[in-house]
């Protein structure tokens, strides 16, 4: 996770938010294989990027090794 983070910032973006992806409970009974499905895959991250502004030098404070 660490080289993922140093990544971004390297690129010089931050990570705003980070949303593991669920199915409602309604769509959980309705569709239990889907359910079953992400509950195998657990973990999956989604994340949404922003470009750090031209203050921010990328990487500046970050040792997540």
């Amino acid at each position: 996770m660490s080289d993922l983070l140093n990544t971004f910032s390297a690129a010089g973006l931050w990570i705003e938010t980070a949303v593991e992806p669920r199915l409602t409970e309604e769509a959980a009974r309705r569709y239990p294989h889907k359910q079953e499905w992400m509950n195998k895959y657990l973990g999956i991250l989604i994340f949404k990027l922003r470009p750090l502004s031209p203050s921010e030098p990328a990487g500046e404070g970050w040792d997540l090794k």
